[in-house]
């Protein structure tokens, strides 16, 4: 498994990948920088928008390099196309987390310069409990893109996604309960509504469960990762 983690990353170093992995965050910044949002704004800016576009652009590169060549390098392999398909998974999945730790190291210096920062430690916090709840966006992504195309699967995701943050706090939010439970979790932590708004302190989303909503997230994480894995394991034979 290692091995084909380090194909990865060696058949991405001349593309896209690593460019768009240090230029989402460092645009986040930027967009709220120059709209004099702060800390907490650029976070809402990266989870409802910016994260999620950013799984699925990695994801369907992942995915598209391979399909454009019919998997003929794949298929080359010697290998189970299980271990390839969770390869993918698991590398793009580390550039998120490269890309996430940017993002909060960016974060530091805007609590330098702009006001109502961030406290340290729930900068940590947070961009630690966005990343494990974005995770299971990786196989659903990664699917989409294999089985109708990479704009489709960016478009749904991303759809998903904000959509999933609106219904949040809603009498309509188990419709897409995974897809909220990231700006759900962010309103006890960094204490902003999705919306941009400071919330009532009798406002419910400031009591959510973080440790129960992080772990379901990451079921669903290691559920699809498998599911996915069986439904494409036939690559070479039927389709």
């Amino acid at each position: 498994m290692l091995n084909i983690i380090k194909a990865e990353f060696l058949k991405s170093k001349n593309g896209s990948t690593y460019k768009f992995t240090v230029i989402m965050p460092v645009l986040t910044i930027l967009i709220s920088c120059a709209l004099y949002g702060g800390a907490k704004f650029a976070y809402n800016l990266w989870y409802i928008i910016l994260m999620p576009a950013l799984i699925s652009i990695l994801a369907t590169q992942s995915i598209d390099r391979e399909k454009r060549l019919d998997y003929k390098a794949w298929l080359l392999y010697p290998i189970s196309k299980v271990k390839l398909w969770l390869g993918k998974i698991i590398f793009v999945a580390i550039l998120l987390g490269i890309s996430s730790i940017i993002f909060a190291a960016l974060i530091f210096i805007v609590n330098i310069i702009y006001p109502d920062p961030i406290p340290s430690m729930n900068n940590i916090f947070a961009i630690s409990i966005l990343y494990l709840t974005f995770v299971f966006q990786i196989p659903i992504c990664q699917f989409l893109c294999e089985r109708i195309n990479a704009i489709f699967a960016l478009i749904v995701n991303l759809f998903l996604s904000n959509l999933g943050s609106v219904l949040v706090g809603s009498k309509y939010e188990l419709f897409l309960y995974n897809y909220g439970v990231p700006a759900k979790l962010m309103v006890p932590i960094i204490e902003v509504l999705p919306n941009g708004l400071k919330p009532e302190l009798n406002n419910p989303l400031l009591n959510a469960n973080i440790f129960t909503n992080s772990i379901l997230n990451i079921l669903l994480f290691v559920l699809l990762s498998l599911i996915t894995t069986l439904l494409f394991k036939k690559i070479g034979g039927e389709r």
